[in-house]
């Protein structure tokens, strides 16, 4: 089980703002639920790790064999984040307090987790085929950008493997409706059920029972 990261600083001058007032420490924990879809001490990734809040869910109630955290912090973003609203504090939250939280996590299961600092193409064509048991998708919400990683990510999959990912909206006007829109096509084209669950995640299996 993941060691809880410790408290943050006052980030840019709100010091209401921060990692355990994030909105993200309450949404990660609504996701365990996820974890009766994926086999038990498999091999996963969570491409899109952003604070780390879900990393520490995925350690302790996927349990897996290996995780890969994949985001690739400075690389898309430099020293800031976009300003988001109050989800990056107006842009001024940085990029190494985020990474600071991931290294933490990665440190308290130091046999189980990898971090990866890459874009998420680049991280799945550098692992062999049939490598994964599960992915965690939370990375570019645009329509080709979802694509190109589900694209991506089937042949890293495992026969029996499973996709899981973040903000399926019915309604595909909404703000993130490029992510729906490409699950749908992808789960047509490649024969995946789909199950859109508890505040908004959707699941993509080619059996679907579950595995756990």
């Amino acid at each position: 089980m993941a060691t809880p990261v410790g408290k943050t600083a006052k980030l840019g001058g709100n010091a209401r703002f921060s990692r355990e007032t994030h909105r993200e420490a309450t949404h990660a924990p609504n996701r365990a639920y996820l974890a009766q879809y994926v086999r038990k001490g498999g091999v996963g990734a969570e491409i899109g790790v952003f604070w780390a809040h879900f990393s520490e869910v995925i350690l302790a109630t996927f349990k897996p064999a290996k995780l890969y955290l994949v985001d690739p912090y400075h690389r898309l973003h430099g020293q800031t984040y976009p300003a988001w609203g109050p989800y990056t504090d107006q842009g001024r939250l940085t990029v190494a307090e985020t990474l600071a939280a991931a290294k933490a996590v990665q440190a308290s299961a130091p046999d189980v987790v990898e971090l990866r600092e890459q874009f998420s193409t680049e991280f799945l064509e550098g692992l062999a085929e049939a490598t994964l048991d599960w992915v965690y998708l939370d990375a570019g919400h645009k329509y080709e950008m979802v694509r190109d990683d589900l694209a991506a990510i089937l042949p890293r999959l495992k026969p029996d493997g499973v996709i899981l990912g973040d903000d399926y909206f019915a309604d595909p006007k909404a703000a993130h409706g490029g992510v729906t829109q490409a699950v749908d096509e992808f789960a047509k084209a490649h024969g995946f059920a789909l199950t859109v669950g508890k505040y908004c995640q959707y699941v993509l299996r080619r059996d679907a029972a579950p595995t756990a």
